[in-house]
């Protein structure tokens, strides 16, 4: 916990930063807060967005730089970099509209404000936190409460790694579509819809508790990425991209549980590049 707490106090040193003079000596003192000492970053977040993140937020001046090309093409991750970023930003500019007011924030959080980290060790205190505020109505995302679930059940030496993996897929999608993408593979793999908790059902159903990453590398991944190009409207041959696009556009008009397990099926068994690809989704389109 606190990943989106370090973002937004990097976040905050960096639009100090930059909205400060060239040759501030604040500036400087603002910016040790984000480079570490002998290079990097204080803050190392998800490998999916690092590169994306220090070259929007970390690195000097740029805080207030704009991302080249289309928004849209961006993962939902950056695009909610970008938007709070610019939401800071319009903050602090309404807060401090002078150098003067600026540095004198700078200096108050420098000098008169901390930072308390409290550092859990034990798993099982950490599941009972978990537990507790979801209790009191902190509910963190249900897919951040499946993530936690499966990669609980996951044999000791395989969670590491299937951790960085879930964290990919997490920067591709929205919390929501994790959560989704996750309930269509179960579709798949039951053929049928439960009221039970999906996380539980993957776990039984995949024997998670014995070896997890194939699940992650060829169930979720997978479609994961399928979902994005799905999103995109960036399926099919080009030739035939234009119709399949028309095809999609009614179909997002529809909840994605009638339509989505069946258009993620067809990806993974024919392929994108099947000759009735096109034919397909048309009459996706027309079923649903």
């Amino acid at each position: 916990d606190g990943h989106q707490r370090s973002i937004s106090l990097t976040m905050l040193f960096a639009l100090l930063r930059d909205l400060l003079e060239a040759g501030n000596p604040v500036g400087a003192r603002l910016h040790f807060l984000v480079e570490a000492p002998g290079g990097g970053w204080r803050l190392q977040p998800q490998p999916g967005i690092a590169a994306f993140f220090a070259a929007h937020v970390q690195e000097r001046g740029a805080a207030l730089k704009e991302p080249e090309g289309d928004p849209m093409d961006l993962t939902p991750s950056e695009r909610n970099i970008l938007a709070n970023r610019d939401h800071m930003c319009g903050m602090l500019r309404g807060l401090a509209q002078t150098e003067g007011a600026l540095r004198d924030l700078a200096l108050f959080l420098i000098d008169d404000c901390v930072l308390i980290v409290d550092e859990i060790e034990d798993e099982e205190e950490a599941r009972n936190i978990l537990q507790r505020e979801e209790e009191r109505g902190l509910n963190p995302h249900s897919s951040e409460l499946a993530k936690v679930t499966i990669l609980s059940a996951l044999p000791a030496l395989e969670q590491e790694e299937a951790a960085g993996l879930f964290e990919g897929v997490q920067t591709q999608l929205s919390a929501d579509n994790v959560s989704h993408v996750l309930a269509h593979i179960r579709v798949l793999k039951f053929r049928r819809r439960s009221s039970r908790a999906v996380d539980v059902d993957l776990i039984q159903r995949f024997k998670l508790d014995r070896s997890g990453l194939p699940f992650l590398r060829n169930e979720l991944m997978p479609r994961a990425n399928m979902l994005v190009r799905l999103n995109r409207r960036q399926i099919g041959e080009p030739s035939d991209r234009a119709a399949i696009e028309r095809s999609l556009d009614m179909l997002y008009w529809i909840d994605h549980k009638m339509w989505m397990p069946a258009a993620l099926h067809w990806l993974s068994s024919k392929g994108e590049a099947h000759p009735q690809t096109a034919l397909f989704f048309s009459r996706l389109d027309r079923l649903t």
